[in-house]
C-alpha cells in the first residue's frame, strides 16, 4: 500500500510539530501527486484510489509505517564509523551464492 511509504517517510523524517501541523496537508499533497502516476500507469485514480479508499487505509496500515520508523531510527541516528557496513556483507554475500 503506499499508505506504508507515506506513514513511513512521515513518521521517520518529520517532527511531532510538524505532524502536528500540517498531516492532513502531507497526506493531501501525496494523495494528490500518487492520482497522476495511476493514471499515467493506465488506471482511473477517481476508481481505484479515490481520497476516501486512500483515508481508510491511512486508518488501517499507518501505524505499520510508524512501526518501521522507529525500527529504523537506531540506523539513521548511528554515527557513520559505528553503523554496519552493508556493501561489505553485501558483496560477501553474492560471492558466496554465486
Amino acid at each position: 500500500s503506499p499508505v506504508l511509504d507515506i506513514s513511513f517517510f512521515i513518521y521517520a523524517c518529520s517532527t511531532e510539530d510538524l505532524r502536528k501541523d500540517y498531516y492532513q496537508l502531507m497526506l493531501k499533497y501525496y494523495h494528490e501527486n500518487l492520482c497522476p502516476q495511476i493514471r499515467n500507469l493506465g488506471s482511473d485514480p477517481e476508481k481505484l484510489y479515490t481520497w476516501n479508499s486512500f483515508m481508510e487505509e491511512v486508518k488501517k496500515y499507518s501505524y505499520f509505517g510508524l512501526a518501521f520508523s522507529m525500527e529504523s531510527t537506531p540506523a539513521i541516528i548511528l554515527d557513520p564509523e559505528n553503523a554496519y557496513n552493508m556493501d561489505i556483507k553485501a558483496s560477501k554475500f553474492i560471492l558466496h551464492t554465486v
